[in-house]
């Protein structure tokens, strides 16, 4: 029904915002995967100025805070090329048990390290009540590359790391949803979204409809940076989106329950 897209896809544009409806104002072309994380999917003239604002703020949070240093030590896009850093700071533990600034290296010396989680189940397919209580659980889950940084400027060297459960998860949500609306061009009258609410901030019903897999996968250079599919669940009831992030590095896979799938739609 969704297959993975070419990753530099230009979709038919949608001529309304995809996340609150309009029609009658200045829309701009939204990105599936952000930019910052080098998405190259476009769903042209598909987000309003007010969505578009709130989107921005958990996209640049998720962009810099989590995937900050990531970002800068595998020379991933920024519209800010001046801005970017050639050195990132290194930590070590003080007496109190507070990380305190220790150096700056190179970007090259630095660690390559990505922290995220491992999301259990959506609610929706575990075929638990919508009561508005869901929230995202599981497990940390890290991947470093320390290279030889230690070696060259000495032991107990640390940094810093952050992950967001709920920005994160929007962040998945919009990507599902943009994905979704992009790939059912012409069927949008038999598919009833169910994730603007949520990206929007209307509602934090992420554990009921923002999930993953505990399983663990091996780091596989050879796929894409980032990996998208669509398919029916619960019987066809619902459509999920399927979203890898950093494949490579054998980061967990989320899933995003995009929308109920009306009967008229095609479901193979």
């Amino acid at each position: 029904m969704v297959k993975t897209a070419p990753w530099n896809a230009r979709f038919d544009p949608a001529g309304y915002c995809i996340y609150c409806g309009v029609t009658d104002v200045a829309l701009t072309d939204e990105h599936i995967i952000p930019f910052s994380l080098g998405g190259q999917m476009i769903l042209p003239e598909s987000s309003c100025g007010n969505c578009a604002n709130i989107i921005k703020k958990f996209e640049q949070e998720c962009a810099r805070k989590m995937f900050g240093s990531l970002r800068i030590r595998q020379g991933l896009p920024t519209r800010r090329k001046k801005e970017r850093p050639t050195h990132l700071p290194l930590y070590r533990t003080g007496e109190d048990g507070e990380l305190t600034p220790a150096l700056d290296v190179p970007v090259d010396d630095y660690p390559s390290h990505l922290m995220l989680m491992k999301f259990s189940t959506p609610g929706i397919i575990k075929g638990l009540p919508d009561d508005g209580h869901h929230t995202v659980t599981g497990e940390a889950w890290y991947s470093t590359h320390k290279h030889d940084v230690e070696e060259k400027y000495g032991p107990g060297l640390r940094y810093k790391m952050s992950f967001n459960p709920l920005i994160f998860s929007q962040l998945l949500a919009k990507i599902a949803h943009s994905f979704a609306v992009a790939s059912l061009q012409g069927e949008r009258g038999n598919f009833t979204p169910l994730l603007p609410d949520f990206i929007l901030g209307k509602h934090s019903r992420q554990g009921y409809l923002i999930g993953g897999s505990t399983d663990a996968l091996e780091p596989d250079e050879t796929r894409n940076l980032h990996q998208l599919e669509g398919r029916a669940v619960c019987d066809g009831k619902y459509l999920a989106i399927s979203i890898h992030l950093f494949a490579p590095l054998g980061a967990p896979v989320y899933y995003a329950i995009a929308g109920k799938i009306h009967d008229e739609l095609t479901r193979d």
